[in-house]
C-alpha cells in the first residue's frame, strides 16, 4: 500500500486542541443528566418480532443498562421545524454534547435530572387485580397539576382532588369510590425531560497533542448527537412493578 507524501510543515504553526478545556466547559456549564446504554434485546423470534411477554424489553426490543450520572450541553433544533399536514418535523429534538468518555450510540437514553417538561394526556381508568382504580402515564411523574373527569356535555369538568389519589412513579392510584373503571380522565403533569439518541453526528472527534514526553498522542474530544423525546417509554413497570429485569453490569 502506498503512503501519501507529507506536505512541507517546516515553520508552519500547529494549533493544539486542549481536551481539558472542552471537558471543563461541558462540566461547568452542562445539565445534570443520566445516560443509559441501549441494547437490542435478543428475544427476537424468527418472524422478526420481539416476545411480548419478555420481562427484559416488554416486547419493544430495547434494553437500557448501566446508567451513569454526568454532564451534557444541550441546544434546541426546534427553530428549523417544518410544519406539514398534521405533523411538525423535528419537533422535540435537540443537540447534545458530552465528554469523549461518555460514548453514545443509536437509541441511548438521556434523562435530565433537574429539568422538567409538562404533558397533558387523556387516560382510561383501569382496575388492578387487587381492585384498585388507576391510570398509567407515559412518563414518570414528578408533579401533577390537575386531573379532570368528564361528567357530561353540559356540565363543567369535575376536578379530582389531590387528596383522592396517590402517585407512584408512572402510576396514579385513586382512592376507593372516587372513579369507576373505564372512565377517561385528563391529566396534566410534570416529568423529567428525557431523550433518545437518533443520530451521532460527531461520533469521531479526536486530535493529536504533544504530551509531556514530547511525543504526539491521540486525544478524544467531546461528541455530539441529535436526540428526540420518546413517544413510548420502553421499560415502564406494570402495576406491581415486577415486570422489568435490570440487566446492568459493572
Amino acid at each position: 500500500m502506498r503512503q501519501q507524501s507529507a506536505p512541507n510543515v517546516i515553520g508552519q504553526k500547529s494549533p493544539e486542541f486542549v481536551k481539558e478545556n472542552f471537558d471543563a466547559a461541558i462540566w461547568n456549564k452542562g445539565y445534570d443528566v443520566i445516560v443509559e446504554k441501549a441494547i437490542r434485546c435478543p428475544c427476537k423470534t424468527r418472524t422478526g418480532a420481539n416476545l411480548p411477554d419478555c420481562n427484559n424489553c416488554r416486547g419493544f426490543g430495547w434494553v437500557f443498562v448501566n446508567p451513569i450520572e454526568t454532564k451534557a450541553l444541550m441546544t434546541s433544533l426546534n427553530a428549523s421545524n417544518k410544519y406539514k399536514a398534521w405533523s411538525v418535523e423535528n419537533i422535540n429534538r435537540a443537540n447534545v454534547t458530552l465528554m469523549g468518555v461518555n460514548r453514545l450510540s443509536y437509541f441511548d437514553r438521556i434523562t435530565l435530572k433537574d429539568d422538567y417538561s409538562e404533558l397533558s394526556e387523556n387516560l382510561e381508568v383501569k382496575k388492578s387485580s387487587t381492585g384498585k382504580m388507576f391510570v398509567f402515564t407515559s412518563y414518570k411523574i414528578t408533579n401533577i397539576f390537575i386531573i379532570f373527569e368528564f361528567e357530561n356535555s353540559t356540565m363543567p369538568l369535575v376536578k379530582i382532588s389531590s387528596n383522592d389519589y396517590i402517585v407512584e412513579d408512572y402510576k396514579v392510584v385513586f382512592k376507593d369510590g372516587i372513579i369507576d373503571c373505564g372512565k377517561i380522565v385528563s391529566i396534566r403533569y410534570e416529568y423529567n425531560t428525557q431523550y433518545n439518541v437518533l443520530d451521532v453526528t460527531h461520533d469521531i472527534r479526536s486530535s493529536k497533542n504533544i504530551n509531556s514526553d514530547g511525543n504526539l498522542e491521540n486525544i478524544k474530544l467531546p461528541i455530539m448527537a441529535v436526540v428526540q423525546k420518546p413517544h413510548t417509554i420502553f421499560d415502564k413497570p406494570n402495576f406491581t412493578g415486577d415486570n422489568i429485569i435490570d440487566n446492568s453490569w459493572k
